[in-house]
């Protein structure tokens, strides 16, 4: 998957401006961030729609996530994910995912929306 290839908006989350990929496919959501280069994906992050669960096998960075529901809150936010860790959120309806340190991240009950 090439990242040019996915949809894009612009969210802004803290102070920073961050473009946002949506993944929406099967495949799309299946990789993820998985073969991105830290150093290419500044200060993006990848949209996971329809998601209560990720997986960071494979990954060679750190990761951010940030779990959001379907009212747009901010429910659960990891920062500095390690690789080979399983996470789920049974109330999120999206994840959004950074290489670690992308962002200042969001506090939970913040409200962040991202137009698909």
């Amino acid at each position: 998957m090439r990242l040019k290839n996915l949809k894009q908006t612009r969210v802004t989350i803290g102070n920073s401006a961050v473009c946002v990929y949506i993944a929406e496919t099967y495949f799309q959501k299946l990789r993820g961030l998985l073969g991105i280069k830290s150093q290419d994906f500044f200060p993006n992050a990848i949209a996971i729609k329809d998601c209560k669960s990720i997986h960071t096998f494979g990954m060679k960075n750190k990761l951010d996530v940030i779990f959001i529901s379907h009212d747009d809150v901010v429910v659960k936010v990891y920062r500095n994910l390690k690789p080979n860790r399983i996470l789920s959120q049974k109330n999120s309806v999206y994840v959004l995912e950074s290489i670690s340190g992308s962002f200042e991240l969001p506090e939970i009950g913040s409200f962040l929306k991202i137009k698909y």
